[in-house]
Protein backbone atom coordinates (compact mmCIF):
# COMPACT_ATOMS: atom_id res chain seq x y z
CA UNK A 1 0.00 0.00 0.00
CA UNK A 2 1.28 3.45 -0.82
CA UNK A 3 0.53 5.98 1.92
CA UNK A 4 1.55 9.60 1.45
CA UNK A 5 1.03 12.84 3.28
CA UNK A 6 2.15 16.44 2.95
CA UNK A 7 3.45 18.47 5.86
CA UNK A 8 4.05 22.22 6.11
CA UNK A 9 6.46 23.43 8.75
CA UNK A 10 5.26 26.97 9.40
CA UNK A 11 7.92 27.51 12.04
CA UNK A 12 10.45 27.29 9.19
CA UNK A 13 9.77 28.17 5.54
CA UNK A 14 6.21 26.85 5.27
CA UNK A 15 7.13 24.97 2.12
CA UNK A 16 5.30 21.64 1.72
CA UNK A 17 7.24 18.44 2.40
CA UNK A 18 5.98 15.11 1.09
CA UNK A 19 6.43 11.85 2.95
CA UNK A 20 5.75 8.43 1.43
CA UNK A 21 5.34 4.98 3.00
CA UNK A 22 5.28 1.66 1.17
CA UNK A 23 3.49 -0.78 3.49
CA UNK A 24 3.32 -4.55 2.97
CA UNK A 25 -0.22 -5.94 2.82
CA UNK A 26 -1.32 -9.57 2.65
CA UNK A 27 -3.66 -10.46 -0.21
CA UNK A 28 -6.48 -11.33 2.23
CA UNK A 29 -6.15 -7.87 3.77
CA UNK A 30 -6.42 -6.25 0.34
CA UNK A 31 -9.66 -8.12 -0.36
CA UNK A 32 -11.01 -7.15 3.06
CA UNK A 33 -10.29 -3.48 2.36
CA UNK A 34 -11.78 -3.60 -1.15
CA UNK A 35 -15.04 -5.09 0.10
CA UNK A 36 -15.17 -2.76 3.11
CA UNK A 37 -14.90 -5.55 5.67
CA UNK A 38 -11.59 -4.39 7.08
CA UNK A 39 -9.94 -1.08 7.75
CA UNK A 40 -6.25 -0.28 7.70
CA UNK A 41 -5.75 2.00 10.69
CA UNK A 42 -2.61 3.14 12.44
CA UNK A 43 -1.06 1.59 14.57
CA UNK A 44 -2.85 -1.79 14.47
CA UNK A 45 -1.88 -2.60 10.88
CA UNK A 46 1.53 -0.92 10.83
CA UNK A 47 3.42 -3.62 12.73
CA UNK A 48 5.53 -5.05 9.86
CA UNK A 49 8.72 -3.51 8.50
CA UNK A 50 8.05 -1.01 5.74
CA UNK A 51 9.80 1.48 3.48
CA UNK A 52 9.50 5.18 4.19
CA UNK A 53 11.09 8.32 2.87
CA UNK A 54 11.37 11.98 3.68
CA UNK A 55 11.88 15.22 1.81
CA UNK A 56 15.25 13.96 0.53
CA UNK A 57 13.39 11.42 -1.62
CA UNK A 58 15.19 8.14 -0.86
CA UNK A 59 13.55 5.21 0.92
CA UNK A 60 14.81 3.46 4.06
CA UNK A 61 13.50 0.44 5.93
CA UNK A 62 11.69 1.13 9.18
CA UNK A 63 10.98 -1.61 11.71
CA UNK A 64 8.21 -0.59 14.14
CA UNK A 65 8.59 -3.68 16.36
CA UNK A 66 10.90 -1.85 18.77
CA UNK A 67 8.08 0.60 19.53
CA UNK A 68 5.85 -2.22 20.78
CA UNK A 69 8.68 -3.60 22.94
CA UNK A 70 9.35 -0.13 24.33
CA UNK A 71 5.69 0.21 25.36
CA UNK A 72 5.80 -3.17 27.12
CA UNK A 73 9.05 -2.27 28.88
CA UNK A 74 7.58 1.03 30.10
CA UNK A 75 4.55 -0.80 31.54
CA UNK A 76 6.80 -3.25 33.39
CA UNK A 77 8.93 -0.39 34.75
CA UNK A 78 5.84 1.48 35.97
CA UNK A 79 4.57 -1.66 37.71
CA UNK A 80 7.92 -2.18 39.45
CA UNK A 81 8.09 1.46 40.53
CA UNK A 82 4.59 1.26 42.00
CA UNK A 83 5.51 -1.86 43.99
CA UNK A 84 8.72 -0.27 45.27
CA UNK A 85 6.89 2.97 46.15
CA UNK A 86 4.24 1.02 48.07
CA UNK A 87 6.96 -0.88 49.92
CA UNK A 88 8.73 2.34 50.85
CA UNK A 89 5.48 3.97 52.01
CA UNK A 90 4.65 0.96 54.19
CA UNK A 91 7.69 1.79 56.29
CA UNK A 92 8.31 -1.87 57.09
CA UNK A 93 11.88 -2.87 56.28
CA UNK A 94 12.09 -6.05 58.32
CA UNK A 95 13.64 -9.12 56.63
CA UNK A 96 10.26 -10.80 56.06
CA UNK A 97 8.82 -7.74 54.28
CA UNK A 98 11.93 -7.45 52.11
CA UNK A 99 11.75 -11.16 51.24
CA UNK A 100 8.04 -10.82 50.29
CA UNK A 101 8.85 -7.81 48.10
CA UNK A 102 11.69 -9.64 46.35
CA UNK A 103 9.50 -12.70 45.80
CA UNK A 104 6.76 -10.52 44.34
CA UNK A 105 9.25 -8.80 42.03
CA UNK A 106 10.66 -12.17 41.01
CA UNK A 107 7.16 -13.45 40.19
CA UNK A 108 6.54 -10.34 38.08
CA UNK A 109 9.78 -10.95 36.18
CA UNK A 110 8.94 -14.62 35.58
CA UNK A 111 5.46 -13.68 34.33
CA UNK A 112 6.93 -11.09 31.92
CA UNK A 113 9.50 -13.57 30.57
CA UNK A 114 6.76 -15.90 29.29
Amino acid sequence: MHYAYMHRDFTNTGEPESFHYLLPIDSDDVLGMIFGEQGYAYPEFWRKSFLRNGPEGFYIWFDPSHEEQLTEDEAIAADLLNKLRAFKESGSADPDAVRRLLEELDETRKKDDK
